[in-house]
């Protein structure tokens, strides 16, 4: 017997969750590609697993909570499958690799040191929170807002052909220093391959870039010690 199915009409929201100690569990969200949001969690100490979500413009959000457990969570066939949005350091919040974005596993790291997340994980999406000395390299994110998404991280190098397609982003780093982007590819029809921001100590070298008419290959602002070197921007406005 199948789950229940949430069906969304069309432009509408399958569940936006803003209050604390909330679980959703064993549901299909369908939004038969034309409803806007899947689920939206905003509160506190939520936890969700064995659910699918599908057919939305945006399948999962997850903005500023604390203590979020995910696990057994199938997301596919939404134009953006996941977007993290949380940005604190110290959240405690769990994300297990039964996640899934169109089948491979949401990778999700918080305060670790010293790992190195290859092709070997199959991830479909990297998540590191207050993280330190992490490479990040042979990997192809897809399907979702942000493909690599770093937050108060320092010392992470990305590079040996990581490639992000159908994403908005292929690499957001926020409030993060001595981060490095090398020979990687970002594209077709990316909004922007990296969005730099609050950003100490970069290097992005040797990309290749094809985003939207009129966005931003590379996008930084209130960056320092950054250099931005021998990258390959096409199909877009200009790098800002």
């Amino acid at each position: 017997m199948g789950k229940p199915v949430v069906a969304t009409p069309a432009g509408g929201i399958g569940v936006e969750c803003e209050a604390d100690n909330i679980t959703i569990v064993g549901f299909s969200f369908d939004g038969n590609g034309a409803a806007l949001g899947g689920i939206g969690i905003l509160g506190n100490d939520a936890t969700l697993y064995d659910i699918e979500i599908s057919g939305y413009e945006h399948g999962l959000y997850i903005g500023f909570i604390d203590r979020i457990s995910l696990s057994t969570t199938a997301l596919h066939d939404n134009r953006n499958n996941l977007e993290y949005a949380d940005f604190q350091k110290d959240t405690g919040n769990t994300i297990d690799e039964t996640v899934t974005v169109n089948g491979r596993p949401v990778v999700y790291r918080e305060g670790v040191s010293g790992e190195i997340i290859d092709a070997t994980s199959d991830a479909g999406a990297v998540i590191c929170v207050n993280c330190t000395d992490m490479i990040i390299r042979d990997i192809a994110p897809g399907a979702i807002e942000d493909g690599i998404f770093l937050f108060s991280c320092r010392d992470v190098i990305m590079g040996g052909n990581v490639t992000a397609n159908e994403v908005s982003h292929g690499v957001l780093a926020y409030e993060s220093a001595n981060i490095i982007v090398q020979d990687s590819s970002f594209g077709p029809d990316v909004d922007s391959g990296l969005r730099l921001y609050q950003i100490s100590g970069a290097l992005v070298e040797g990309n290749e870039i094809v985003c939207h008419d009129g966005r931003a290959g590379i996008e930084f602002m209130y960056a320092e010690d950054t250099t931005i070197a021998n990258n390959t921007i096409t199909g877009g406005e200009r790098s800002r």
